[in-house]
């Protein structure tokens, strides 16, 4: 072993914050280097092992997991103004044993008492490893602590020879003199040293990006003081023989190094013998005989499953006995030889126990739907012959992936499940997965401009980056396509050299939003694990969610569905009102006015389906005749970015439409893609073609698939030739089936899983199926889970479009959910009136329910005093009932002011009655969809005009950094104007005109005007921004906003408008700064100011016509909804 090609000391960037060494690019280095062992000494963390382990493998590396641990005085003090004092060693695993030890320490480190803004250990804590060697660190080291010796005595009493003193090759007086103490301390001792040099980057280069890097990780500027930056600048993998020369140059400054030096590293390199490996799946004991339990269960389920219909299908005799039995007789031979029952009695048994414990569950999610056993067990709803879905897509019978079943449970219920895995098998062997987030490209350019202090507008660009089939390309790539992202590589160097480094590097971590791990042993004997304070939380493991598996350890997706919540309500409602329990597997999947409503676009609500593109999807479907679950199933899987970038979709539609002819080069192609009209859609189409054209087993066509997913050369290329050879055997020519693999590479990376959707596109069913027969219940339930403001008003439109009345609440009739009176009538619930919590609501529902007949107080409804007050609000009454006032007067203003009270007091006028809108919109916005008709002209008085002349004035004279001395075009004022249309900037030609309201841009606005029956002489014209955008810049400036905004404020107060249109997305997020959407989605929509008294449009730049001409039907939908307001 050459000691030269050892390095001890590498930082990778699961070293958050601290360095920048991606794993590729560490492997890159170590082989141009010609390293033979690099040990990888994260900080508090082993969190890379797997990663690289699998990496340097290939690489013909040897790996040597290490890791830097931190060590204060006292681990369990939270105090900053106490002194801590705190240093790092290295520990490097030297068996399985150790590496235990360590995820025993690690995890320690990071239980509630012991972290503490970061990991942290005790120096007992570093004592109590086993089977380790203990370094004395290289930056920020055990020599800098002010009992260094005394602990370094300690040290090498415990650890003997598996303790070494380190020291480390950095050119500085501070290292030399460490070094010289470290030195000393050894001769005493007797111990043994060796030289080091820590790693953080690739090359001296990525000095400055690592810095980048911290600030980000600490969102603190690159120009603040309190980023820390390391005096020397090539802390990177030198080369061996650089690293020979650090080693004379420390000889020559008598600062140590010798030849005794290396040995030691080959001796610490020889100690550690322990290479990751896979470990055996580690799961419960579900029973003693886990595979006679699952034949039992598959037993049960037969019966059950097959006695009536579900979903409208019920399997013919024949097909049982042959097809059906055949099927789950391969299932069970590939469980049985896999050893994966336990597995799925585990997952029946958590399923088993939400349904029985009212959490309902999906039919399925993933490719686990093309399991039968799983179908018989309960697991799913979809039977997967009947949809002609794959077993091997879900475990492949040729290898041995654990495997992975995703599970979709209420979202206000996913608590309880998780609660009952934790009760169930122990808090010791459950957990959560740690979720690392990376710099993507976008990311990486939008974090570093910010952290050099650019403007926003500087970096807009980072919302530009290419994709291709809705995957995000390189930085370099989309510079070479984007224009804005060139530019910005042109004019920002630096930052964009800064953003390449970093890109792809880990940013900070988190916890992966759905994957339980259930285990059968204590969670700690295969990772580390962070223990969180409050006692139901879960414990987190740090290992990555692709990687826990490698350790034994099987995840389970438990995640949340909202629209399960909505199905959910929708049949309580449905129970409660016709005393109907409504069976949703009995519900046939060929029902015509379902599919009708699928047909004509009526899907607002209706689970994936909601978009306009996919609205026009199934009309244009539809044109060919009536859709059937198999369109629906087609459409779920087509409508991504993928499938509509190659065209998919369009050839879909076209051949059902009739418009063209599916074609087949042979006869199996047919059998394998005749549901789809001849487009490859699914994942399981392309396994089914290597099967039967080609002769693949079932496993080898699943290698397939991943192969192509994976984008795996040498694979393909292996898999290629079979597949040629397989078609040609099968009667295809070789060209033919050259051309055929050639068109499965360039589709099957878009391909779905059909499992997938043929599991969603039921729950989509459901749903369009309770809109269709239960509208009221339906649009209840869906106001009810869906809180959104954009989303509600769909929601409200749509419903009245039924015949449906969504009224404010009611105080003797509303409750914490949409009420449903008569057949007609929804109520809003008290909590959708802003300033009305869930808590304000439910002690209202109290207060309903308080009876004293002394006081005439009844329950079940409130009553008036002589006052006329509501005698339940009454401060005695509410700290009777709820212990202290609850409902204040600020809470029974907002009451009144939308109505709640009139059927009580009759005070005002009705909730309904116009003369409340105001109100309404101002308290209750995503439920008010009415707009406010204009009911005054702009103040055009001569008072008026001679202000907004001295407001003219003034912005001429302004010395504000963006108006000094430029040109300020006039507002435009018609004769007598009705509404105010507020630019972004004045156009050139505007600026050059000296007023508003000329050019092209005003050409397009006077002909949308005019289309609506409206004059340019009826509107007032002026611009957020007081002067036209410098030539050349792509957005105006913050700076040119705030100086333009504070003259916008004084025009608006003067003529208060009662209609403004903010023409542009700045002057749009100028009305309403935390809205979110693009021009696009947001144009059209009308919201009411309260403090303005003013229906605000939100329109689009009409200069965004010259780019994209099809967007003049979105500045039509901006002055139709000005007509509306003004007539």
């Amino acid at each position: 072993m050459n000691p030269l090609a050892v390095a001890l000391s590498v930082r990778s960037d699961f070293s958050l914050g601290e360095s920048s060494f991606q794993i590729s690019k560490i492997i890159e280095r170590a082989k141009e280097c010609g390293y033979s062992h690099i040990a990888l000494t994260d900080t508090m963390s082993v969190s890379s092992m797997p990663t690289f382990s699998e990496k340097a493998k290939k690489a013909g590396i040897e790996v040597i997991t290490g890791c830097t641990v931190i060590v204060v005085d006292d681990p369990t003090a939270k105090l900053k103004d106490r002194p801590n004092n705190a240093f790092r060693l290295k520990v490097y695993v030297k068996s399985e044993k150790g590496l235990k030890s360590l995820f025993a320490a690690l995890t320690k480190s990071m239980d509630a008492d012991h972290y503490y803004y970061h990991a942290r250990l005790g120096f007992q804590d570093v004592l109590d490893l086993e089977d380790v060697v203990v370094t004395s660190g290289d930056i920020q080291s055990l020599w800098h602590h002010p009992r260094a010796s005394e602990l370094h005595g300690e040290l090498a009493q415990r650890f003997k020879g598996d303790y070494y003193v380190e020291h480390v090759a950095i050119n500085t007086p501070l290292f030399d003199r460490l070094n010289k103490q470290a030195e000393l301390a050894s001769l005493f001792t007797g111990t043994q040293w060796f030289v080091s040099r820590p790693a953080f980057y690739a090359t001296p280069e990525d000095a400055n990006a690592t810095d980048v890097l911290k600030s980000i990780a600490t969102n603190t500027p690159v120009s603040s003081p309190w980023v820390p930056r390391p005096y020397t600048r090539n802390l990177c993998m030198l080369t061996p023989a650089e690293f020979a020369a650090e080693l004379k140059a420390m000889t020559d400054r008598g600062a140590g190094a010798n030849g005794r030096n290396l040995a030691t590293t080959v001796e610490i390199a020889g100690k550690c013998t322990y290479r990751f490996a896979k470990m055996a799946p580690c799961l419960p004991k579900m029973a003693d005989d886990e595979f006679v339990a699952l034949v039992n269960g598959c037993k049960a389920g037969w019966r059950e499953r097959f006695k009536e219909e579900v979903w409208g299908h019920k399997p013919t005799d024949e097909e049982l006995a042959t097809v059906y039995k055949e099927r789950l007789a391969f299932e069970l031979g590939v469980l049985r030889k896999m050893n994966f029952s336990g597995y799925f009695l585990l997952v029946q048994e958590i399923v088993s126990w939400a349904k029985d414990n009212g959490v309902r569950v999906g039919p399925g999610r993933g490719s686990v739907g093309g399991s039968l056993v799983a179908y018989l067990m309960g697991i799913t709803d979809v039977d997967p012959i009947r949809f002609g879905l794959l077993f091997e897509r879900f475990i492949n019978p040729d290898r041995t992936d654990l495997p992975d079943a995703d599970l979709d449970f209420e979202s206000g219920k996913r608590h309880m499940v998780v609660d009952y895995i934790i009760n169930r098998w122990g808090r010791e062997n459950v957990a959560g997965i740690v979720n690392f987030s990376t710099l993507g490209p976008a990311s990486a350019l939008r974090d570093t401009a910010r952290m050099h202090e650019l403007d926003p507008w500087e970096y807009a660009c980072s919302k530009q980056m290419e994709k291709e089939h809705g995957v995000s390309l390189s930085l370099a790539e989309s510079a070479e396509r984007v224009p804005d992202i060139g530019k910005f590589m042109v004019e920002r160097p630096v930052v964009w050299d800064h953003a390449l480094r970093l890109e792809g590097a880990n940013r900070t971590l988190s916890q992966h939003a759905a994957g339980v791990i259930v285990a059968g042993e204590p969670v700690t004997n295969r990772a580390v694990v962070r223990m969180h304070k409050e006692e139901d939380s879960l414990p987190v493991v740090q290992w990555d969610k692709t990687k826990v598996e490698d350790f034994g350890l099987i995840k389970l997706d438990i995640l949340g569905l909202n629209t399960l919540d909505l199905i959910g309500t929708a049949l309580d409602y449905i129970l409660e009102r016709h005393g109907k329990k409504i069976n949703l597997l009995s519900l046939p999947l060929d029902d015509n006015r379902v599919l009708e409503a699928f047909g004509r676009g009526e899907t607002k609500g209706v689970f994936q389906f909601e978009g306009g593109g996919m609205t026009k999807l199934l009309k244009d479907m539809a044109m060919g005749g009536t859709l059937t679950f198999n369109d629906l199933c087609a459409a779920t899987a087509l409508f991504r970015p993928g499938p509509l970038d190659a065209g998919l979709c369009d050839r879909y539609v076209q051949v059902r439409q009739g418009a063209s002819h599916a074609h087949y080069d042979h006869p199996l192609l047919e059998e394998c893609l005749s549901e789809t009209f001849g487009v490859i859609t699914y994942q399981e189409q392309v396994m089914k073609l290597c099967r039967v054209l080609c002769g693949f087993t079932p496993g080898e066509a699943d290698g397939v698939r991943k192969a192509i997913g994976k984008k795996d050369a040498e694979k393909m290329a292996e898999y290629a030739v079979r597949f040629v050879a397989g078609a040609e055997a099968s009667g295809m020519e070789k060209y033919k089936a050259e051309t055929l693999w050639e068109t499965i590479l360039g589709f099957a990376g878009y391909a779905f899983n059909k499992s997938h959707s043929a599991e969603y596109s039921l729950i989509s069913w459901v749903t369009m199926w309770l809109k269709v027969y239960y509208p009221a219940e339906f649009f209840a339930a869906a106001m009810t889970v869906i809180d959104k403001e954009e989303k509600l008003a769909g929601l409200v439109l749509d419903a009245r479009s039924k015949g449906l009345q969504i009224l404010p609440p009611d105080l003797n009739i509303s409750s914490n959910r949409i009420e449903i009176e008569g057949d007609d009538k929804l109520y809003a619930p008290f909590q959708a009136i802003k300033g009305i919590s869930g808590n304000v609501a439910a002690s209202i529902l109290k207060l309903r329910e308080y009876e004293d007949t002394s006081l005439g107080v009844y329950a079940g409804g409130f009553s008036l005093n002589s006052d006329g007050g509501v005698m339940e609000f009454d401060p005695t009454i509410q700290k009777k009932v709820l212990g202290r006032t609850q409902v204040n007067s600020a809470h029974r203003e907002k009451l009144s002011r939308v109505g709640a009270l009139w059927n009580l007091d009759k005070q005002g006028h009705p909730a309904s009655h116009p003369d409340r809108l105001k109100d309404r919109l101002e308290l209750m916005p995503g439920f008010t969809v009415e707009l406010v008709k204009a009911d005054r002209t702009l103040n055009a008085e001569k008072l008026a005009k001679l202000q907004i002349t001295r407001l003219i004035d003034e912005m001429r004279s302004s010395d504000a950094p963006s108006l000094k001395g430029k040109p300020i075009p006039v507002p435009r004022m018609g004769d007598a104007p009705r509404f105010m249309l507020v630019f972004d900037a004045p156009s050139w030609e505007e600026e050059r005109a000296g007023k508003m309201l000329e050019g092209k841009t005003a050409d397009i606005v006077k002909e949308a005007l005019k289309d609506v029956q409206l004059r340019a002489a009826d509107g007032y014209y002026t611009a957020l921004c007081k002067v036209a955008k410098e030539k050349g810049a792509k957005a105006i400036t913050n700076q040119q906003i705030l100086d333009g905004g504070e003259f916008l404020r004084q025009e608006i107060e003067i003529l208060k408008p009662p209609v403004i249109i903010a023409m542009g997305s700045n002057a749009v997020r100028w009305f309403s700064p935390g809205l979110k959407g693009s021009p696009a989605d947001l144009a059209g929509k009308v919201v009411y100011d309260a403090k303005l008294d003013a229906s605000i449009i939100f329109g689009l730049n009409p200069g965004m016509l010259y780019h994209d001409p099809s967007k003049i039907t979105l500045v039509q939908s901006v002055f139709d909804q000005l007509y509306t307001l003004l007539s």
